[in-house]
């Protein structure tokens, strides 16, 4: 431990002293024997150890790299390795091509894969995910793209919101990261998605378990780690353009990308623009809280909404320090299922939202969410430094039809007169900065220490009230060691330390209510404080020992750790109507920091023909925070709709992955996908219950064929993929139970190449049978919606691409 204070100690002092060395870099591209570029082939460097993934052009490039001698394979499913010996000086270029094998290999059998060797060296289960996959598989949603993964599922909002599940845990339990930087907006809300444009999305880390040693609160059932690591080849201009289109809810998008590079300097850009309406269910009518509306031609009304997005990058690359500045804005309205939504869903006027599946009408809201990142990494004798500094702006306005109800006046006065149907405003800002330290121990360690601090403050308006005001302040120390014990074993230890302060504002009625005197008898008038000024501090040190272990195609992993996350301001502040889920939220002031102890283990077995991998977990929570129901109603305030009391118990979560492919012949590959949650009470009122949006059992079978290549088509596949779901009956009253069901996916994909172009084609049929059936851990499932009905994807992307 003297030894890891003393590293700390140095990292202060890093900048005395120290001669930065020259560091050079090597591109190329990989290429098959037709000049067709290979997208996601993996290059590494021996004996650094240093990698990286050929984008959809086969343009790959290391950057900050010594010089010297590197023995270097290039690998990709399919192709014959290639291996060679390089001298690296200055900036190297080197291209490549790949020879065809007469097997078509699995990407387990690939033993020096970077991405597999990071996942299987990885002490918690961790999955990589590349554009391609994203491509080919692009759903309405960023997490409905990703939804095949073991493990992970979403919180659907409509047809174009979604926010991730890992492991039967969400909202603030599952921490989403942007280039390194939390994405923070209101995700403690049910009916608030994720602000993210999935086109921009170049890879994603998914880590299935806690991971709060690394991120600190609330990485507590996994990370979502977006990635934008792409650089341009030096003196070129490169980019794509993107439609997409779905019918289920008429769906039209289109997205623009633009990159360059010239000399050390670099660009990127993007757009996106995707307009919708309301979507499609298999339902003629739907019953709503004992009433029965008619569906015009089976459309949810006002669900339409339109969607846009730009990002920008500028980076400078030198041979001892790299840069980036990373801009993005992404701006969504649309509108709430009208007949589920605010007091009295029976007022909505059926005829004038029938008139068109496209407008956006009441309710509705408008989020825009603007980011700006910067990221520097310095190369020093000892190691690396990593600066990263973020600012966001998560604006919200949610809007709905006025209803009087308790003591609100019939007519809303000054200033909220002048905008009636501002519900609710949400403006957060938060400020982050990150700092990284990782030293040069030798190649038996891989030691990182850092300090982390973040600012957040949220502010509200608007005629409704949920949460007051409040700041958020946290700031964390950890440490972090990688023990390569001989070529098979490597151990995992991490500590970190973080602290966080609270403060919530007090929060009065702007309208009066009439109150009793002390002596009962004389009625005044007082404007209600809904939630007084308080302030909450909150400390915790979290702790991880993990060790995985990989000999031939075996491969072992086990974790156990402690994580937490700090309450919310709703979970302690909250005191009014959520007119999105018809109940009336108090939140409670004394709750303490939600902690858990975990335990996951892991099994993989990988050959040419197959591949297995087992991975169970167990989760003891001694004080989980939730949302549950009480025997009370609010009819003074909250328009006769049932009390939720925010509450801490005891909770104990157990459960699993299992991961099953087989070749069963040169081109034609089957696949296993099983997920199982078990979630259990062990204390309060609903003792012996499980928890709200537990996942039921599911498994999913897929089975694919690869073509060969036929005069202009090459990567073409076809796929059909069924889901088969088990009845939900472990529910926390007032849930409902969810029937099992089963549906089939079609998926289809080719490269079109003509000229010196290429054109990707993904096509998809989702839910082929139109089946009508309600997922656990929709939001919409709640009032007994279905999901969406039948819908045919077709996206279609033409990248190009020049030098000068």
């Amino acid at each position: 431990m003297t030894r890891y204070f003393m590293l700390v100690i140095s990292m202060g002092m890093f900048c005395v002293g120290i001669k930065a060395q020259s560091y050079h870099s090597l591109s190329g591209f990989i290429h098959d024997e037709d000049g067709m570029p290979i997208a996601g082939a993996t290059v590494v460097l021996k004996p650094s150890g240093e990698g990286t993934v050929s984008d959809s052009d086969g343009f790959y490039s290391i950057a900050a790299l010594a010089g010297g001698s590197y023995a270097i394979e290039v690998s990709f499913l399919g192709f014959r390795s290639h291996r060679d010996t390089l001298i690296i000086q200055e900036n190297t270029v080197y291209n490549i091509t790949l020879n065809p094998i007469p097997v078509f290999l699995d990407i387990f059998e690939v033993s020096d894969n970077l991405i597999q060797r990071k996942s299987r060296e990885a002490p918690l289960q961790l999955d990589i995910i590349d554009a391609a996959y994203l491509q080919q598989n692009l759903a309405g949603s960023f997490m409905k793209t990703l939804e095949k993964l073991p493990g992970l599922t979403q919180i659907e909002i409509g047809s174009g919101n979604s926010k991730p599940v890992i492991r039967g845990l969400g909202f603030n339990r599952v921490l989403v990261l942007e280039n390194g930087i939390r994405h923070e907006g209101q995700q403690w809300g049910s009916d608030h998605g994720l602000e993210i444009d999935q086109h921009a999305v170049e890879s994603v880390h998914i880590t299935r378990g806690p991971a709060s040693f690394l991120y600190g609160s609330d990485a507590i059932g996994g990370v979502v780690h977006i990635k934008q690591n792409y650089i341009p080849e030096r003196n070129s201009i490169d980019g794509s353009l993107s439609f997409t289109g779905r019918t289920v809810n008429d769906l039209w998008g289109v997205s623009a990308a633009i990159n360059g590079r010239k000399e050390d300097f670099y660009f990127k850009s993007r757009y996106t623009y995707n307009a919708y309406g309301d979507y499609r269910v298999p339902a003629d009518s739907v019953n709503i809280y004992s009433y029965r509306w008619p569906l015009k031609n089976q459309r949810l009304r006002n669900t339409a909404g339109k969607e846009k997005a730009f990002h920008a990058t500028a980076g400078m690359l030198k041979s001892n320090y790299s840069s980036r500045l990373i801009f993005s804005i992404v701006d969504n309205e649309s509108g709430f299922f009208a007949n589920a939504r605010g007091l009295e869903p029976r007022n909505v006027d059926t005829t004038l939202h029938d008139k068109s599946h496209r407008d956006i009408l009441l309710p509705s809201q408008k989020v825009r969410h603007l980011k700006l990142i910067s990221q520097s990494v310095f190369n020093i004798s000892l190691g690396t430094i990593e600066v990263d500094i973020g600012f966001q702006n998560n604006y919200r306005e949610e809007y709905g039809a006025y209803t009087q109800h308790g003591y609100m006046p019939v007519k809303l006065p000054p200033p909220f007169s002048e905008s009636p149907s501002m519900e609710l405003m949400l403006d957060k800002n938060v400020f982050t900065g990150h700092l990284r330290y990782n030293i040069n121990l030798g190649e038996k360690h891989e030691f990182t220490t850092g300090v982390s601090a973040e600012f957040q403050e949220n502010k509200k308006g608007g005629w409704a009230f949920i949460i007051p005001d409040y700041r958020q302040q946290t700031a964390s120390l950890f440490i972090y060691d990688k023990i390569q014990c001989n070529s098979n074993l490597q151990i995992h230890a991490g500590l970190r330390y973080d602290a966080g302060r609270l403060h919530t504002k007090s929060y009065s009625d702007w309208f009066e209510t009439p109150v009793l005197d002390t002596e009962g008898d004389t009625i005044a008038f007082e404007y209600l404080t809904r939630a007084q000024a308080r302030q909450r501090d909150f400390h915790n040190l979290s702790w991880a020992l993990g060790a995985s272990y990989n000999k031939g195609a075996i491969s072992l992993k086990g974790h156990i750790g402690k994580s937490f996350r700090m309450p919310l301001a709703n979970e302690l502040s909250s005191n009014g109507v959520n007119y999105h889920n018809f109940r009336y939220e108090k939140g409670h002031a004394s709750l303490s920091a939600e902690t858990a102890y975990q335990l996951d283990l892991g099994f993989e077995y990988a050959v040419k023909q197959r591949s297995l991998r087992v991975s169970p977990f167990i989760s003891y929570f001694p004080n989980y925070i939730y949302l549950t129901p009480s025997h009370r109603y609010d009819y003074l305030y909250g328009a006769g709709n049932q009390i939720f009391n925010y509450t801490q118990n005891q909770v104990w979560l157990a459960g699993g992955e299992l991961f099953y492919t087989e070749r069963i012949t040169e081109k034609l590959t089957g696949a296993l996908n099983a997920e199982y949650i078990y979630a259990y009470q062990m204390s309060g009122n609903k003792k012996g219950f499980s928890l709200p949006f537990t996942p039921p059992p599911s498994v999913l079978l897929s089975i694919d064929y690869h073509f060969n290549k036929v005069a202009f088509l090459t990567n073409s596949h076809m796929g059909i993929n069924s889901r088969v779901t088990a009845p939900q009956e472990r529910i926390v009253p007032p849930e409902r139970k969810t029937e099992g069901y089963y549906i089939f996916n079609i998926t289809a994909g080719t490269t079109v190449s003509f000229r010196k172009n290429t054109l990707n084609i993904n096509f998809q049929i989702n839910n082929l049978l139109n089946r009508k059936y309600m997922s656990h851990v929709n939001y919409y499932r709640l009032i007994g919606l279905p999901e969406a009905g039948r819908n045919f994807a077709l996206h279609l992307q033409l990248p190009f691409k020049t030098n000068y």
